[in-house]
């Protein structure tokens, strides 16, 4: 597939940040909180018992990730909340410059210009957190880039 225009340049995050991990699941514990010192923008989680895989990137639903079964294998969206990041877009408004066609302040107004800016949700007390399955004494992986 060809795009008909370059993509803009806004739809990409460059990333500075990579860590990964592994952990045994002690069979009781389904939360699994970690603290990477980031705010990821992709992040992954695998299961090496199951060979099951979980993947989130920046701009899905915050409780949604990819799913990958080794059954089939299927590919399917997961609603369990398998990975939680403390990312969030928040909205501001900021004061802009003169309407269009103003020479001075006096001649317009201000436009106000309202944006989205992909940043930590500060009422979260992780950067990452993994949901596991009730049957959670697997060997696990993981990746988060930010």
């Amino acid at each position: 597939m060809t795009l008909a225009t370059p993509v803009p340049a806004i739809t990409y995050t460059a990333f500075g940040n990579i860590a990964t991990g592994t952990f045994t699941g002690d069979g009781a514990t389904t939360s699994v909180p970690v603290a990477i010192g980031f705010t990821p923008v992709y992040a992954k989680l695998m299961d090496l018992s199951t060979f099951e895989s979980f993947e989130w990137v920046q701009g899905m639903p915050a409780t949604d990730s990819i799913k990958v079964a080794a059954s089939g294998p299927t590919v399917a969206i997961d609603t369990t909340s398998a990975i939680l990041t403390n990312g969030t877009v928040v909205s501001t408004t900021e004061t802009g410059v003169y309407a269009p066609g103003t020479q001075e302040p006096n001649d317009g107004t201000l436009v106000n210009t309202t944006v989205g800016v992909y940043g930590i949700d500060k009422t979260r007390s992780y950067s990452l957190e993994f949901t596991l399955p009730g049957s959670n004494s697997d060997n696990w992986v993981w990746i988060a880039i930010g």
